[in-house]
């Protein structure tokens, strides 16, 4: 089998800086790019600026597309539209994609070429900040708890920011971003429901630990309470369509096992441990008490209005 041609597309909004760093890290990749896509939306930064000195300094194609709408269905269904080829990989602007991400893509696709997604292994790029680290606990339990081995069996658990698309999979099924979905919260979880587009129409998804980027997590109190609260806010929206998920999870990966996980990976000193864990231990208990609240179908539309 010929080596597959892959369309790397970011999306961005006045985030030149951060832009900066992950179009360098797709420099840096072990096989060089077929095309990157920048899909801008309506940045006011110098975003536009960063993208032409990029394309400017590198050999392979490079696009900036303006795309005015605001949401993220929108600036997705872009660029699937105007991707080359029929693998479009989404990276998000606050990754850094490792040097053999686009090589393992590529390896995989050989071996899997009737796949509809692909879904990338994501590590925090600041390890010894515990609102970070919290944060890449709760994805990896996410994630852990929606698997069996490779298998993907609750395809909720896409996620835009490391991803690759089958185009040819979504187009030949009526499949796209929920462009409906935008008047509430800018359409964010618009990758879950993608996903479960793409489960009810038979697609296949692989979970492939060596697609690795690091992602800018939050690294303040505020930051990462406003991003649980928001997610979450989103994911309720998300749920009025879809309801309630009816593909369960099958094991149920304890908390313990990956705190002890992380500490062997990621050394620490008691101190950080003791603050951390006391934050992951607040976050879980104050989830628990947000659902018990959410119960009154009153308190959960103000919930949703309000982040």
């Amino acid at each position: 089998m010929k080596i597959p041609r892959v369309s790397i597309v970011t999306v961005t909004r006045n985030r030149a800086l951060l832009l900066a760093e992950c179009l360098g890290s797709l420099v840096l990749q072990s096989v060089q790019p077929d095309e990157i896509i920048i899909i801008d939306n309506n940045s006011t930064d110098s975003t536009a600026e960063i993208a032409k000195s990029f394309a400017q300094n590198v050999k392979f194609p490079v696009k900036r597309l303006l795309e005015k709408r605001v949401g993220y269905p929108m600036v997705y269904n872009r660029g699937l539209r105007v991707a080359t080829y029929n693998w479009v990989a989404f990276i998000d602007d606050d990754c850094v994609a490792d040097p053999k991400w686009l090589e393992e893509i590529k390896n995989k696709i050989v071996k899997n070429n009737s796949v509809a997604a692909l879904v990338g292994h994501s590590l925090t790029c600041y390890p010894q900040n515990i609102y970070a680290l919290a944060t890449y606990l709760f994805d990896q339990s996410w994630k852990a708890n929606n698997l069996e081995g490779e298998k993907v069996i609750n395809f909720e658990i896409l996620d835009n920011k490391n991803i690759v698309y089958s185009k040819e999979f979504l187009t030949s099924h009526g499949i796209s971003f929920d462009e409906k979905r935008v008047t509430s919260h800018n359409g964010a979880a618009e990758d879950a429901d993608l996903g479960l587009q793409i489960q009810v129409n038979k697609g296949r998804a692989i979970y492939l630990e060596k697609m690795l980027v690091r992602h800018k997590d939050p690294v303040t109190w505020s930051q990462f309470f406003k991003k649980r609260f928001s997610s979450f806010a989103a994911y309720l929206e998300f749920q009025k369509k879809w309801g309630a998920p009816t593909i369960k999870a099958k094991k149920n990966t304890r908390l313990r096992k990956l705190i002890s996980n992380i500490f062997h990976n990621y050394p620490s000193s008691l101190m950080f441990r003791f603050r951390w864990v006391s934050l992951v231990s607040f976050t879980v208990l104050l989830s628990l008490f947000i659902n018990f609240v959410l119960q009154s179908s009153r308190v959960k539309e103000f919930y949703i209005k309000r982040f």
